[in-house]
């Protein structure tokens, strides 16, 4: 590879690497201000379904920053020349760091999920119910509009 490709490579590297990480912060982001403002009103199984696939979707920006964290080491190391170029020098695989920041950042979130869940029960804070398959009758009839089965208590 030429220098310049190299130099490329290393740019492209570290543009995927915030990307992720953009990702990443974004949707945190979005599941804190759902924790906040329903995260204590919702059902547990809403909010079980909801965690799942809120920690399954942050694997993929963990382990992108991760696996660009480790490219970049290893291009860098390689090519000692463009790293001095670009102004990088590279001393340990970087791609561990994304893993923690983020990771930790992903635990404080669900650990924030739960305290105000936790707080909602002190409180007594009622959950609402997103019953979406469910059919309660809303009128039930008196005996002037039943049958005659009704009337005689067999339902």
């Amino acid at each position: 590879m030429s220098e310049f490709e190299v130099a490329e490579l290393i740019t492209l590297l570290m543009a995927e690497a915030g990307r992720t990480t953009m990702d990443f912060i974004t949707v945190l982001f979005a599941y804190f201000v759902l924790t906040h403002f329903v995260g204590a009103k919702l059902e547990r199984a809403y909010i079980v379904i909801l965690t799942i696939v809120y920690s399954l979707f942050c694997i993929l920006p963990i382990l992108g920053a991760y696996q660009a964290g480790t490219m970049l080491f290893k291009v860098v190391q390689s090519n000692p020349e463009a790293g001095k170029y670009l102004g990088i020098e590279v001393a340990f695989n970087p791609g561990i760091a994304p893993v923690v920041v983020l990771g930790l950042a992903w635990f404080l979130s669900l650990t924030y999920m739960f305290q105000v869940r936790k707080k909602a029960k002190r409180e007594n804070v009622g959950e609402v119910s997103l019953r979406l398959f469910s059919w309660e009758p809303t009128v039930r009839p008196d005996e002037r509009s039943c049958s005659s089965l009704w009337r005689l208590g067999i339902q």
